[in-house]
C-alpha cells in the first residue's frame, strides 16, 4: 500500500513541475533596467533617429563625475567596508556638506551638457528659418 501512495503522488510532483516550466518557457521575459526610476526608457529610446541630441541628453544623466570621485575617495578611506552602499553611506555620515556640494556641481554640469545639447539644433532652425525668411 505505502509503494501505490508514493507512486501516485510522484506523477503529480513531475506534472507539476512539467507544467510550471511549460508555463515558464510561455511567458515573455522582459529586461529588467535598474537604472530606471519608474519612467519607460524607451520613449527616449524611440526619439534616436528622430530627434538631433536625444541619445546624447539620455546619456547626460549618467555623467557624475562629482559624484564618481566621492565613490573612488569612499573606496580609500573605508577599504575595511566590503559593500560600496555601506561605503558611500558612512561617507554620508561623516561629510554632508561635501556630498552636497558635489551633488550640486554634478546637477549644474549636467544642465549646463543639456543647455549645449539642446542649444545645437536650435541654433541650425533659427539659421534655417533666418535663411528661408531671408532675414
Amino acid at each position: 500500500m505505502p509503494d501505490t501512495e508514493a507512486s501516485k503522488s510522484a506523477p503529480a510532483d513531475t506534472s507539476g513541475a512539467d507544467l510550471a516550466k511549460r508555463l515558464n518557457s510561455t511567458v515573455k521575459k522582459k529586461q529588467v533596467d535598474n537604472d530606471s526610476e519608474g519612467g519607460n526608457a524607451d520613449d527616449l529610446g524611440d526619439l534616436n533617429g528622430v530627434v538631433p541630441g536625444a541619445s546624447a541628453i539620455r546619456g547626460i544623466r549618467h555623467i557624475t563625475p562629482f559624484l564618481f570621485f566621492l565613490q573612488a575617495y569612499a573606496e580609500v578611506m573605508y577599504p575595511d567596508i566590503k559593500n560600496p552602499a555601506r561605503r558611500i553611506m558612512k561617507l554620508r555620515e561623516r561629510h554632508r556638506f561635501t556630498i552636497r556640494v558635489c551633488g550640486s556641481l554634478d546637477l549644474l554640469l549636467q544642465l549646463a551638457l543639456v543647455l549645449v545639447v539642446i542649444s545645437g539644433p536650435a541654433l541650425i532652425i533659427y539659421n534655417g528659418v533666418k535663411t528661408t525668411l531671408g532675414l
